[in-house]
């Protein structure tokens, strides 16, 4: 099943339209279940942690940084002189559709 890219896209079409169907089901279980949102916190914060201390020049970026597919607004941040002129310095931001952030992109 997960070499079958035809099976993980319909899996992944599939869980989005119920989390389409029901958009308050995280929300309503988060306050149902307030431990599970402070040990996700907490393993949020523990990555977050990691993530600072990883180096990705000294190793691949798809391991640091994982985008799924979708909208993604991509600003160049001013690099000044002491960076190559060949690359890029990127913010990706992730957009939501029908939000103001998706609005302000155009």
């Amino acid at each position: 099943m997960q070499s079958d890219s035809d099976y993980r896209d319909n899996q992944s079409r599939n869980q989005r339209a119920w989390l389409d169907r029901h958009p308050e089901y995280w929300r309503n279980y988060r306050e149902a279940n307030p431990e599970y949102g402070k040990r996700n916190k907490s393993r949020q914060r523990s990555k977050h942690d990691l993530q600072q201390k990883v180096d990705p020049a000294k190793m691949d970026v798809s391991q640091v940084m994982v985008l799924r597919p979708g909208l993604y607004r991509i600003e160049q941040i001013p690099s000044g002189e002491a960076v190559c002129r060949e690359a890029w310095i990127v913010d990706i931001t992730p957009l939501c559709i029908g939000c103001p952030c998706k609005c302000s992109a155009r």
